[in-house]
């Protein structure tokens, strides 16, 4: 496991502030896209599911939601959290 740099660190004391499971989606995002592409991504995530809290599975959920409807690669990251989710105890309506 790679050691993580000044600017992972910042980022996920910036994003903190929108919990747990928006860092998670981030990182797996960053690892699929880039940063600068997951930044933008979890933007949208929550100018969409409105700014609040995101520390439940099923917030998470909701998270993979959005990214699934973006299609391609991040399709991808967006079913792979989505089952994340799914075990983690959230509900498929």
């Amino acid at each position: 496991m790679r050691a993580q740099s000044t600017a992972d660190i910042q980022t996920t004391v910036a994003l903190s502030h929108l919990g747990q499971m928006a860092v998670l989606a981030h990182e797996r995002l960053v690892k699929a896209v880039g940063p600068a592409r997951a930044m933008e991504l979890i933007q949208g995530a929550v100018a969409v599911l409105g700014k609040r809290r995101f520390d439940h599975p099923q917030d998470l959920f909701d998270i993979a939601g959005y990214l699934i409807e973006s299609g391609g690669l991040v399709q991808v990251v967006g079913h792979s959290l989505k089952v994340h989710a799914l075990l983690r105890g959230a509900v498929d309506f």
